[in-house]
């Protein structure tokens, strides 16, 4: 809504349970629709081994000078079609907090 200089930071959390497969996912930015240049990042993940599906997480930032009607999607697809965003719920033993499958921070930098 405001128009200024932002710092956008994306985190997914992947998986892959595909056992003959590994999967290659790309993520990145559009802007108003359309592909923001030089924004995309690209992991492998690994397929499942020894009954333990694969995981890799992707973190993207960029800076970007937006306008007052701009809008932000978060783009990805995968190669194969076997990786996926998945959210990890929270466990009390060991103890440790839900992993969500997207973190996207947005801040105003000027």
């Amino acid at each position: 809504a405001k128009a200024g200089l932002y710092t956008v930071t994306t985190s997914v959390q992947l998986t892959n349970a595909n056992t003959t497969t590994d999967d290659d996912v790309a993520l990145w930015f559009r802007i108003n629709g359309s592909d923001l240049p030089l924004s995309a990042s690209q992991a492998t993940v690994v397929k499942s081994h020894g009954g333990v599906p694969g995981s890799a997480v992707l973190t993207v930032n960029i800076f970007y000078q937006f306008n007052d009607s701009d809008y932000l999607e978060l783009a990805w697809l995968t190669k194969f079609g076997n990786a996926q965003i998945i959210t990890y719920g929270a466990s009390t033993s060991p103890a440790y907090p839900a992993a969500p499958g997207v973190i996207l921070t947005i801040a105003q930098v000027v």
